[in-house]
């Protein structure tokens, strides 16, 4: 499974079968999209790089939804 690590602000990239984790910084986001109804989290960078993140990367809807709060700021 993918775990996400809010902390550290990582997402994990699979390529080709192998994964590797990311980092982000806040300062580093241009827009943020939140799709109640699908569970999914668009992050999308300044350059323009976007992360689609689901709801079952955390281990709970609540950390999830906690991870966009601080997003958010």
């Amino acid at each position: 499974g993918s775990e996400m690590c809010i902390r550290d602000r990582t997402y994990p990239i699979i390529k080709k079968g192998e994964k590797t984790d990311k980092i982000f910084k806040i300062s580093d986001i241009k827009h943020l999209k939140y799709d109640d109804e699908e569970g999914e989290l668009e992050i999308f960078l300044t350059d323009d790089t976007q992360i689609t993140l689901h709801a079952g990367f955390f281990e709970s809807f609540e950390r999830y939804e906690e991870f966009f709060a601080l997003l958010k700021k």
